[in-house]
């Protein structure tokens, strides 16, 4: 239905800027002044537009709609659905919300005409997992980097006799393990090609299987994994049922370069062999434990002050007081801290590792249902660290009321992720309720950079007005930059339902996947840390008046803006970034000639001239994966490019004072 409908106002809105702008014309002209129609601008018909406008538009569309509503409009619209530049990322899971493909045929004729060598990350599903696709993939997409390979619901493989060849060029490799299906035979096939991948998944099934399950298969060999993939940086390791401590010590015998490791949801790790990991993976800073079987020796046996840890989960462990204490302290600084659910997480913890600054480089922190820690201490802590905050869950305490977060949100200013709120307020017998429009109102005047916001509060638990959803509006006004506002459901939510500038989710339960973004936020932050995603070539587009302001601002000669617009203007024009190490190169071609190229260092600070010939001090620095360079004039104007990758895009934010421009560049 919503297909046809597309359908019908593309086609019908074409057909009408085609035959009914001579009229509106002729009508206009033949009109005196003040009367009829004002004038028509040339290009009223969207085919007038440059292609590379209508795929930009196009890019905005689900790959759904552009198969099957957008592509029909006419034989122009349906050359530029196709177009590889939209093809870059594919999901072939759609019980995920990806394209649903009826056949293998269909499948490897859609990899020819469509992906090629513009791919860069696929999802598929186990039965389209064949040897011809793979071979298909391998001769025509030589720029795959991501794949998934989803086996989680199948019962039994396709023949892999035959397949000799496998992407061999992948950084990130995910694997949907099965319970039943043992998947030697096929791995045997793919070894050789893992030597480039920096990033492993393998996704267990943990919300299907049984804790108390007799007989346990390891499915998959880690072992081999291991000796085959010597550039790890990254493993995730998420409820395997088989997954324990020998695995564990496996994977620090080899991979020297390890940076992050998540072992989430595996139950049969005790943390015997993390005193090991630590000692040969010096480059560990991530460790995830959720809701692993963690015992107190082990884990004070660790040398944590010798380790670079900074980000560490422990959500629903049962440590005890005195190991939490022991262990936490002894780690140097934190950036990400995760102790939901530990009942024995008490105030004098948070407060010594505050008073000790522990807590002084901390960007995400999660104390969700700790019953162990007060309102006092969590405000104290939130004013005095706040600032440095980006995320924040402080859901399930029930004394939290409003004026709780009208004290702690003004300190709060960089914050990007706030969860709050206790479901099952009936059950816990709250009876104090939350003016839910006062927390809008504070939040909207100061978090500019909120992106997502999730009140768990049930319906009978808040407050509100006939205004409440003007308070929304106005927190949507504010906060350019949010994506997603989760809420009970209940006529609180129905009554905001109206402003539909937002898309909002509503649930009438807990659901783990739900009400866990920062834990998806802080691990897909994790997974681009490397600064090394930013390598390669970016088309580059013509300059926008948001970044023609910030550069008026940060002291640019509009002749100077004039020649940066006229080298931005031509055709065949990218940008590449080469880093190294510590060392930065960025390369402007036309044609596949170098223009422009600036180098430098990170942490190092150098004199150097501006486009338009002035004295600048240019410095880099990496944080978080995000490349920061920082222009200073002779008379302290300051310009700053924060540059990183998101879904396979490079966003680049530029800023001088309060003027702010972001842009997207696509890979070339």
């Amino acid at each position: 239905m919503a297909n046809d409908a597309l359908y019908s106002i593309t086609r019908e809105a074409t057909h009408l800027g085609v035959h009914q702008d001579d009229d509106r014309r002729n009508s206009f002209r033949n009109s005196g002044p003040g009367f009829g129609y004002p004038p028509i601008a040339e290009s009223k018909n969207i085919n007038t537009l440059p292609d590379k406008i209508i795929l930009q538009i196009f890019s905005f569309i689900h790959h759904k709609e552009l198969s099957r509503a957008v592509a029909k409009v006419c034989k122009k619209w349906r050359n530029l659905s196709y177009d590889s530049h939209l093809w870059s990322r594919v999901s072939l899971r759609p019980e995920y919300g990806g394209l649903q493909v009826s056949n293998s045929d269909a499948l490897i004729h859609i990899i020819g005409t469509r992906f090629g060598s513009r791919l860069r990350y696929i999802e598929l599903p186990c039965e389209l997992v064949t040897t011809p696709i793979l071979h298909e993939l391998v001769n025509k997409c030589q720029n795959l980097k991501y794949l998934t390979l989803d086996f989680a619901n199948a019962m039994q493989l396709h023949d892999f006799n035959d397949l000799n060849a496998f992407p061999c060029n992948l950084i990130n490799f995910t694997v949907c393990l099965s319970e039943v299906i043992f998947m030697e035979g096929f791995m045997r096939k793919v070894y050789q090609s893992l030597s480039s991948v920096q990033v492993l998944h393998l996704i267990g099934n943990f919300e299907q299987g049984d804790e108390e399950q007799e007989e346990i298969y390891e499915v998959i060999n880690i072992g081999k994994i291991k000796a085959h993939t010597p550039n790890l940086k990254v493993v995730n390791f998420y409820g395997i049922n088989f997954i324990d401590d020998s695995h564990v010590e496996l994977l620090s015998t080899n991979c020297i370069h390890l940076e992050s490791l998540s072992l989430c949801f595996c139950l049969r790790v005790k943390g015997s062999t993390l005193k090991q990991l630590i000692q040969r993976c010096s480059k560990l800073q991530t460790l995830l434990l959720q809701h692993c079987a963690l015992e107190d020796e082990h884990m004070r046996n660790v040398e944590w002050e010798k380790s670079a840890v900074c980000e560490i989960d422990l959500s629903s462990t049962e440590l005890s007081t005195e190991c939490l204490h022991d262990v936490l302290l002894r780690i140097n600084n934190f950036k990400y801290l995760a102790l939901g659910y530990c009942e024995f997480f008490t105030d004098k913890i948070l407060e010594d590792l505050s008073r000790r600054g522990k807590l002084t480089n901390l960007k995400a922190l999660d104390v969700s249902h700790t019953i162990g820690l007060s309102e006092n201490v969590i405000s104290q802590v939130l004013r005095k660290h706040g600032q440095s905050l980006q995320g924040l869950m402080i859901a399930g305490k029930p004394k939290l009321t409003e004026q709780f977060f009208l004290n702690v949100i003004p300190f709060m200013k960089n914050i990007r992720i706030l969860v709050c709120g206790t479901a099952n307020g009936w059950f816990l017998r709250m009876s104090t309720r939350v003016h839910v429009d006062q927390i809008m109102i504070c939040l909207s005047q100061n978090t500019p950079k909120l992106e997502r916001l999730e009140l768990q509060w049930d319906p009978d638990m808040i407050r509100f007005s006939d205004n409440s959803s003007k308070f929304v509006d106005q927190l949507r006004l504010k906060c350019p930059l949010i994506k997603s506002f989760t809420l009970s459901d209940g006529e609180y939510y129905e009554m905001i339902l109206c402003i539909q500038t937002l898309q909002f989710h509503a649930t009438d339960q807990y659901k783990y996947d739900v009400f866990t973004h920062i834990f998806q936020k802080s691990v897909c932050s994790l997974i681009k840390s490397t600064m090394e995603s930013l390598n390669g070539k970016w088309s580059m587009q013509q300059i926008d008046e948001s970044f023609v302001a910030v550069l008026l601002e940060a002291g640019y000669s509009e002749e100077a803006i004039n020649r940066l617009k006229e080298t931005t203007k031509g055709d065949n024009i990218t940008f590449e970034y080469k880093i190294e190490g510590d060392s930065v190169e960025y390369i402007l071609s036309q044609d596949g000639n170098e223009v422009h190229k600036v180098g430098g260092k990170l942490g190092e600070s150098e004199q150097c001239n501006s486009l338009d010939g002035r004295q600048i001090t240019r410095s880099m620095e990496q944080t978080d994966g995000t490349l920061i360079v920082k222009e200073v004039t002779e008379d302290d104007k300051v310009l700053t490019n924060e540059i990183k990758v998101v879904d396979d895009k490079l966003v680049v934010v530029s800023k001088s004072n309060d003027k702010i421009s972001t842009r997207e560049f696509s890979r070339a």
